[in-house]
């Protein structure tokens, strides 16, 4: 029988992050007021959850270094380079019929 072993990384950071730190730095990157709806936690919530890089840093050699708010920065430039059309708008060539 083959054995396939499959292996995910995930990339991230150990530092933690509250909820509050996320949602103030994407209203900086964005220029966007965040509206939130407060609700009662469901299940499956956790309280705190971090990334352990470790192993990604004994098989990779990596080290995080971006901190959150330039990364959010760095995302939204590539999103906004690379985002499709709207709907409805298109960009591609018109054919001539002539």
């Amino acid at each position: 029988m083959l054995a396939v072993t499959t292996r995910f990384t995930i990339w991230g950071n150990s530092r933690t992050v509250a909820l509050r730190e996320l949602i103030s730095a994407l209203e900086e990157v964005l220029g966007k007021e965040a509206i939130i709806k407060r609700s009662p936690e469901q299940p499956g919530d956790v309280p705190q959850t971090f990334a352990d890089t470790s192993k990604s840093g004994q098989d990779l050699g990596y080290e995080p270094r971006t901190e959150l708010k330039h990364g959010l920065m760095r995302f939204k430039e590539w999103y906004q380079g690379t985002r499709l059309p709207v709907s409805g708008a298109s960009t591609a060539p018109t054919a001539n019929r002539n």
